[in-house]
């Protein structure tokens, strides 16, 4: 975080929101970062959050069910504790499960059925923000990868209009500089909605570089050397598709696809993250896993 952020910075190249020690981590909040959203007219899931301690706690009236509930700060909690729950009971019970051990802020959301996962990879300098990364997931993850692409592809900006402009709009008023992903529903009934903002890189940013945008390069250009950072860039080709081999072989040993699913997700993308026929050591050392995920899937 960015607690000490005025020693640290004497040291390290930090992002920062405006230099003000502490700003990043007050923006990490999912509650804020909904009405920050909401002020700049993004369309935003309702909720509420609800402070438990050793179960004690209150659910609000307006909670509507099914919700789904995630920690208020992604980092103080793990994804495991990200749930839907379909009446007030459930939502009760995990709530005292979750703060057995220590307090919990959980962001209460409205559930709605996802159709698509859609994400926006760039770089804000202050008030200068680029956003040439977009994305939507072809394959999700489960459980714990809920919301992670297993494989995705790239497309234009323009796909995802007029929300894109307005999410740039609305990233250049937080002051924040350093590499962010934005993260988007859109529901079966076509309706998308403003999640939250990571302020950090996405792992899928590997595409984007593949893809002709070196975003972290281009970060370290504007940190070091000062260089104003391209807010005209553009991937080279659109409508690739990558792979990530991490998220696949997690699925694989929790049993949640098969052995031929990996072939498929492998065989179908252009960009995969791991695999490489010009430096092939990575993925060798990586295949090895493979045989590994096998033995622990049949111990299951």
């Amino acid at each position: 975080t960015d607690a000490n952020y005025q020693e640290m910075s004497q040291y390290y190249l930090m992002q920062t929101v405006r230099g003000e020690e502490g700003a990043i981590s007050a923006l990490m909040s999912k509650k804020m970062q909904k009405e920050l959203a909401t002020k700049a007219g993004l369309p935003v899931l309702g909720s509420c959050m609800i402070h438990a301690d050793k179960g004690v706690f209150e659910i609000p009236e307006t909670v509507k069910y099914p919700c789904f509930i995630k920690p208020n700060i992604s980092k103080n909690s793990a994804k495991s504790t990200m749930r839907r729950c379909d009446n007030e009971e459930e939502l009760a019970q995990a709530l005292t499960a979750l703060s057995r051990r220590k307090p919990v802020d959980m962001l209460v959301e409205d559930f709605v059925n996802i159709k698509t996962e859609i994400s926006i990879l760039g770089l804000c300098a202050d008030k200068d923000v680029v956003g040439p990364g977009v994305f939507f997931a072809t394959r999700d993850g489960h459980a714990e990868h809920r919301g992670v692409a297993m494989t995705g592809e790239l497309v234009p900006p323009e796909w995802l209009e007029p929300l894109h402009t307005q999410i740039m709009q609305f990233l250049s008023t937080l002051g924040y500089t350093g590499l962010y992903d934005v993260d988007i529903v859109r529901t079966v009934e076509g309706k998308m909605y403003f999640v939250e903002v990571n302020l950090r890189y996405g792992a899928s940013g590997f595409a984007l570089t593949k893809a002709g945008v070196n975003l972290p390069g281009m970060y370290a250009d504007y940190m070091v050397y000062g260089t104003p950072i391209d807010t005209d860039c553009h991937l080279g080709e659109y409508g690739q598709t990558f792979v990530s081999e991490k998220i696949l072989i997690d699925e694989y040993v929790g049993n949640r696809i098969s052995a031929d699913v990996i072939k498929e997700c492998m065989s179908e993308s252009d960009i995969p993250f791991i695999k490489d026929k010009d430096d092939p050591k990575p993925y060798n050392h990586f295949k090895k896993f493979y045989q590994v995920a096998g033995l622990r899937r049949r111990l299951q």
